[in-house]
């Protein structure tokens, strides 16, 4: 009797990660330059961004190494790099395509790697710190001179070089590498490294390299802003006090919702990220860190800037700055507030449903009204309420009459109709432009008081667009006990 065995082989593909690169091969190797070329794989398992090389010298323990990013187009699926690799040593070069997912994340595929012996044509010079005072600097040479001169010069800006030491060395030597020490070097400085081929009467056309030193403790950046942006997004800045970009790595961010399992860790370059996805009222826990890369390729990272923001809830929440009554036949009380949190569609004072920014006014029965109450809503319903104790009542300015506005290009020139018995200190201008109400913009003139009857006029500049695409309102005010009262705003009229 026999038996047979049925085996099932299940095998889950990640489609969210780009197959590897099909091809890489050398086409050329002179001088530093060493030409590749790359070919994608036939499915890239999202959209193709390019690709990412990483290199290393193998046959020096602390040889050159770095990386490079390739960008590439949709339409374009192989490509031509020029790598620059120092002479005289074998490297790895490490190869992978890089896509991004659904959530607009870039992700990299797997790695093909190729060996390239680079040989020295000439001579050149490669370096490496090790430590905050010292480096070695090593050369190798294909042709023998009577010395080598190597220079070493101190970037004290951005390419303001002075020179730090000098050295001359017996130049017979070929077959093997040379390598001295440099001590007393500035921690945290950034060096550049050039050697020269001489005889007795000139030296040839100098070989450089550059280095920098490791700092002895790397500082923490200070946050700056940590502020929900939406619902499900947050902005984040901070400062750092080194300005060199070259001397670090950029910043490591780590961010993690709380009661959500799992944390995400961005790499950025900048000062400053826009983070999304997150979901609406959660808390998140922020740590930025400066990232240094040593001479072994390994990740040193400085002290953590903590700081924790909470995304906007689904209901929007309402602040009000300023409530009083007016003196006039209606009893008119005068709110000014603000909705932020989420969208809003409208503003409840009581059961009135108003407008969705800016200024509210309100009449009532009541000479005067103690205390006013406002809420904003949207389509998920109404935020918390507010109550403010509305001041006693004052005598505020005439509402302004007849505003027109004579756009030309970004100038606009306002003006009005002063017709009122009681005089003004000034009026304030408030504008949006292409419809945008979530930027808004404000200008008070103090050239009052306003006494005499007639048109007056206010002249705006440097506005942000065609002045045709804003809206302008205009309100006067006034100044009483070290307060100021406001007329309604009119909208202006454009000509």
């Amino acid at each position: 009797m026999s038996v047979v065995c049925l085996a099932l082989l299940l095998v889950l593909l990640d489609t969210t990660v780009s197959q590897e690169p099909r091809f890489i091969s050398v086409l050329s190797s002179e001088q530093r330059n060493v030409v590749v070329n790359i070919v994608g794989p036939l499915s890239w398992n999202g959209d193709p961004v390019g690709f990412h090389v990483i290199w290393k010298a193998t046959s020096e323990h602390y040889g050159p190494r770095g990386e490079l990013d390739i960008p590439l187009t949709r339409d374009v699926n192989a490509v031509n790099a020029t790598l620059q690799l120092p002479e005289g040593m074998v490297y790895r070069i490490f190869l992978s395509c890089v896509v991004t997912d659904a959530s607009g994340a870039k992700v990299r595929g797997p790695v093909l790697e190729v060996e390239e012996n680079v040989p020295v044509v000439g001579y050149d010079v490669w370096a490496y710190a090790v430590d905050s005072a010292q480096a070695v600097v090593s050369w190798r040479a294909s042709k023998s001179v009577e010395i080598f001169k190597v220079t070493v010069y101190i970037d004290e800006g951005r390419d303001d070089f002075r020179v730090f030491s000098s050295k001359t060395f017996d130049g017979k030597h070929t077959t093997t590498t040379q390598s001295f020490l440099v001590t007393d070097l500035q921690a945290w400085g950034y060096y550049e490294v050039r050697l020269e081929g001489c005889s007795v009467e000139n030296c040839s056309k100098a070989v450089k390299t550059a280095l920098r030193t490791p700092p002895q403790v790397i500082p923490k950046p200070s946050i700056s802003r940590a502020e929900a942006t939406a619902t499900s997004s947050f902005k984040l800045a901070w400062l750092f006090p080194q300005s060199d970009v070259r001397l670090f790595n950029g910043f490591r961010v780590w961010y993690c919702p709380i009661n959500v399992a799992g944390c995400v860790l961005v790499y950025t370059n900048e000062r400053k990220v826009n983070l999304t996805g997150l979901k609406p009222d959660s808390t998140v826990r922020i740590e930025v860190q400066a990232v240094f890369i040593d001479t072994a390729g390994k990740e040193v990272l400085g002290r953590e800037a903590t700081s924790s923001v909470k995304t906007w809830s689904n209901l929007p929440q309402v602040y009000i700055e300023k409530g009083l009554n007016i003196q006039d036949d209606v009893s008119t009380c005068f709110i000014y507030w603000r909705c932020t949190n989420s969208s809003v569609d409208y503003l409840e004072y009581g059961s009135t449903v108003a407008q969705t920014s800016g200024y509210v006014r309100v009449t009532h029965r009541d000479k005067s009204l103690d205390y006013a109450s406002l809420r904003c809503c949207n389509s998920y319903g109404c935020g918390e309420g507010r109550t403010i104790l509305v001041g006693s009542p004052v005598t505020g300015p005439f509402s302004i009459t007849g505003v027109t506005v004579t756009a030309k290009g970004r100038t606009a020139l306002l003006q009005w109709n002063h017709s009122g018995p009681r005089s003004y200190s000034g009026v304030e201008v408030r504008w949006t432009c292409k419809g945008d109400k979530a930027v808004q913009y404000n200008r008070e003139r103090l050239a009052g008081p306003y006494k005499a009857v007639g048109m007056k006029k206010i002249q705006i500049d440097d506005l942000p667009t065609d002045a045709r695409d804003c809206q302008f309102y205009v309100s006067p005010f006034e100044f009483s006990d070290k307060s100021r009262h406001c007329g309604f705003p009119v909208h202006a009229t454009v000509r």
